[in-house]
């Protein structure tokens, strides 16, 4: 790997991967061969994760080509220098904003969204200019074979490549002098990965998790927030880093809502062949452990064998309990109730800032309480998931939640530099030199 970052270099320094018309070329490429390689994305994403086909689509090949489709359209007017104004002290100055690569970046990826969570960020690395080397997810084998095919049918070796591996790999990775490090996981390990790339003073990207909280208030349409929460559980089998981890709802609309629930739940569970698999034996173990038998109010099914585990609703649990002390990433879904939206809030500050947070609501006053109270990455009034699919969004977290953002024009500016740079003309003012009373005078005024 060490021999393979060291050819990129040598190919970012050609300048190969700064020209615009190839960044155009190659972006194509890359969406023709995803595009030709759909029904073998598809047949992969059911072998590793039983996706059926609309989902798979949807939610991994869809939103790839969207951010390919963004790139090609607006790549040269975001490349282009940006002209900025002057200020009163370089009135007779030119001043731009170059959009600069960072230069040979990694690319991690994760399994619970294979396809989408690798491919995106090395969409803006490409558009960005940069060579990268993909890791490409644990667990998903063939969904990386068919990403290796495209990344092998796509770019030379030296522009971009892939490894697969597990720890000791991404530990040998990690040692290595990237100009840039893009990392979808947990926070645990984005912490290492901030560690690693400070040694080297590399640029971060970390899209982690946490526990999104829903809050549902008195003025919800319950209908709508039911039948949307439990969607947004069903998705994945819960394994995506922005579903709801926790619903709290006003004690006096809870139990109508515990009712939706139900019956929504009942409507969800007339097929189940194309309910997404617990990724492993061990995601599975540990999801299990969270679920409070005594406190599950809903009718579910749990195949260990297939590894399949629909929507659990847990009501009545508190915060010591174990599904209360950890991201659940998985279909089990506690209740809370609050009796005061300042109690709502001190309950999710307990936690770290969250990736996502969604409120059910028709009360201005509630929701503008919520958004200025209450520190997330992102979310959504009235909705859930979607939020994220709208490339002129920032996607990303805060604190344990993660650092920086991407999608659309803002993977783009993740796998840039803005060089900032100034034109004097050949004449100066002189009004540096020389400072007399009457121009320190002007200084003070100007400043004010």
């Amino acid at each position: 790997m060490k021999g393979t970052l060291e050819r990129q270099k040598i190919f970012y320094d050609s300048g190969s991967t700064k020209d615009i018309k190839n960044r155009l070329k190659i972006l194509k490429k890359f969406k023709k061969s995803i595009i030709s390689n759909e029904k073998i994305i598809l047949n992969a994403l059911k072998k590793d994760l039983n996706k059926g086909e609309t989902e798979a689509y949807i939610t991994e090949i869809y939103l790839v080509l969207k951010e390919l489709k963004y790139m090609i359209k607006n790549l040269k007017k975001m490349a282009k220098p940006e002209k900025v104004k002057a200020d009163i002290l370089n009135f007779n100055s030119k001043n731009y904003i170059y959009k600069e690569p960072y230069g040979n970046a990694l690319v991690v990826g994760t399994w619970n969204y294979p396809f989408q969570l690798t491919m995106m960020p090395l969409v803006g690395a490409v558009a960005g200019g940069n060579t990268a080397i993909v890791k490409l997810p644990k667990y998903t084998k063939h969904t990386n074979i068919v990403m290796q095919k495209i990344i092998e049918e796509t770019f030379v070796f030296e522009h971009v490549t892939h490894v697969e591996g597990g720890r000791e790999v991404m530990e040998e990775l990690l040692n290595l002098k990237f100009d840039k490090i893009f990392f979808t996981g947990s926070p645990k390990m984005g912490k290492i990965v901030m560690e690693s790339a400070s040694k080297n003073l590399a640029s971060v990207s970390l899209e982690l998790g946490g526990k999104s909280p829903v809050i549902v208030d008195e003025s919800a349409n319950l209908d709508e927030a039911a039948k949307k929460v439990l969607w947004a559980k069903v998705l994945n089998a819960g394994q995506t880093c922005i579903a709801p981890d926790y619903v709290l709802v006003h004690y006096r609309v809870k139990e109508m809502f515990m009712r939706k629930l139900i019956k929504y739940n009942e409507e969800f569970l007339n097929d189940i062949t194309e309910y997404v698999s617990i990724i492993s034996d061990d995601h599975f173990e540990r999801l299990e452990k969270l679920i409070n038998k005594n406190k599950t109010i809903n009718r579910h099914f749990i195949d260990k064998d297939r590894r399949i585990m629909t929507p659990i609703i847990l009501e009545g649990i508190d915060l010591e309990e174990p599904a209360m002390n950890e991201e659940i990433f998985g279909p089990i879904l506690p209740i809370l109730e609050y009796k005061t939206l300042k109690g709502a809030v001190h309950i999710i500050e307990k936690y770290e800032k969250p990736l996502s947070l969604y409120m059910f609501s028709n009360d201005k006053k509630s929701i503008d309480y919520v958004m200025n109270n209450v520190k997330f990455g992102g979310g959504a009034v009235n909705d859930l998931i979607m939020h994220m699919s709208n490339e002129n969004l920032p996607f990303g977290g805060v604190g344990n939640s993660g650092i920086g953002s991407y999608h659309g024009k803002y993977s783009f500016e993740a796998f840039t530099h803005k060089k900032s740079v100034m034109f004097k003309k050949k004449k100066d003012n002189n009004f540096r030199y020389n400072i007399t009373k009457k121009k320190m005078n002007l200084i003070k005024f100007i400043s004010k």
